[in-house]
């Protein structure tokens, strides 16, 4: 019998938008665009830990409100529109790895504006992970446009993480693809 790990759900919420100010808390259907991951990364029964990253304290409290815990705020310098992802995920992981006083096997990140995305989606992301046997996995999707994208974001993972990607698609269909920011897993 093998032992379930400890996995984290990360949500990153910063506060500043250039293009949609404050997205991560505005209305749709009924509730803040948050609250549809905090509500999907509950639902899903694997996780150990639901954490929303931001360096809001009203996207805290929202958060909070519909069940995350939020027991950090981010610093400023990890909250700028130039900020890469990964730093952003290394602090959480981090503080909250201090906070639970534990360390977690595995991080799920799952991005606040992807809110139609499913329970389902979720386990078939985690399912697809740890088939793999790699360290990373993302969810992709068909890209629509040139080939560039897709060659820079395999250059990323190879520079960033010293992994080769090999895509799996779900739907089994071969292509060019690229990366929808709906899920991310890591080990």
């Amino acid at each position: 019998m093998s032992v379930d790990p400890s996995i984290l759900v990360t949500i990153c919420a910063r506060k500043g938008s250039k293009g949609v100010p404050l997205k991560n808390i505005r209305p749709l259907h009924g509730l803040p665009l948050i609250a549809h991951t905090v509500r999907q990364a509950l639902a899903w029964p694997r996780k150990l830990k639901v954490v929303v990253s931001t360096d809001a304290e009203e996207i805290a409290e929202i958060a909070r409100h519909h069940g995350a815990e939020t027991p950090f705020l981010r610093p400023a310098e990890l909250a700028t529109d130039t900020i890469a992802k990964m730093p952003v995920l290394i602090h959480a992981l981090e503080a909250s790895e201090k906070h639970y006083g534990m360390k977690f096997d595995v991080m799920l990140d799952l991005d606040p504006t992807s809110p139609v995305r499913t329970v389902e989606d979720i386990e078939r992301g985690w399912n697809a992970f740890r088939r793999s046997g790699r360290a990373v996995c993302f969810s992709v999707v068909k890209a629509r446009k040139n080939r560039l994208g897709h060659e820079c974001l395999n250059l990323f993972l190879q520079q960033r993480f010293s992994v080769v990607p090999s895509w799996i698609s779900l739907g089994g269909e071969p292509g060019i693809l690229r990366d929808a920011s709906g899920i991310g897993v890591r080990h």
